[in-house]
């Protein structure tokens, strides 16, 4: 699993620095255990700070006038709402973050990361306003998803979801992709309409590229829906298309 680097990295050049003592995380952060479906905070809300996931998993929804939908899944190691204390674009979260199990966060105030911002080099400084989405989706499409035909769309989101968060049957190949998502925030993370996600899971499961039941997608052949949803991935992964 990848791990956001940045504020650790903040962290460390603040007490290199000598501007933040160390254990001064500690006082200025709190640790919350969230029960599934409770939210962490709403969209709109003040903005409190940033919050790092230490185990369990967030929906990310974002407030569009039409309601909100889900554009990502955070997972351990993930930090959420960074992006709006450094660049101090919004006095408000811009997402609304609801555990989908029994979730575990830590929470850091927007004041000690701007304690630690004032330290690091400005580059470095730059670098943190231009950070891109923890999906990194960039190193494996072989185009932007949207424009990618909605069949591939589909595929390729449940292929980048598996990769993150999706967890091995043993010593099996097959992966199960339990995330308790509806077909409609599916659709949401697909950028595709609720019958585009029927239509595309029926004909994959007859295809026999992964299993439904219910809520659960059990992937059991990661190559071709990599292939279908027009995933770059090296040769030398051999039957696992999983990197």
């Amino acid at each position: 699993m990848e791990q956001d680097f940045i504020l650790p990295k903040v962290h460390d050049l603040a007490l290199q620095s000598g501007s933040v003592h160390n254990g001064s995380a500690q006082s200025t952060s709190s640790e919350l255990t969230l029960r599934p479906g409770e939210v962490l905070v709403r969209a709109g809300d003040t903005l409190r700070g940033c919050f790092l996931v230490k185990s369990g998993r967030l929906k990310r929804l974002r407030a569009y006038r039409a309601g909100e939908f889900l554009h990502g899944i955070a997972g351990p190691g993930d930090y959420l709402g960074l992006e709006d204390v450094i660049a101090g674009h919004s006095e408000r979260h811009r997402e609304t973050l609801e555990a989908i199990g029994e979730t575990v966060v830590s929470t850091f105030s927007a004041d000690q990361i701007a304690t630690w911002c004032k330290s690091v080099p400005s580059d470095f400084s730059q670098l943190l306003r231009q950070r891109f989405d923890s999906f990194q989706t960039e190193r494996f499409l072989s185009r932007p998803i949207d424009l990618l035909p909605v069949r591939s769309r589909v595929a390729a989101t449940l292929w980048l979801l598996a990769v993150k968060h999706a967890s091995l049957e043993g010593s099996s190949p097959i992966r199960t992709l339990d995330l308790n998502l509806t077909r409609e925030e599916v659709a949401h993370l697909a950028g595709t309409v609720y019958e585009s996600v029927i239509r595309t899971l029926t004909s994959l499961k007859k295809e026999g590229v992964l299993d439904l039941n219910g809520r659960v997608i059990r992937i059991l052949n990661d190559v071709e829906l990599a292939r279908i949803g027009q995933i770059v991935i090296s040769d030398t992964h051999g039957e696992n298309s999983f990197v």
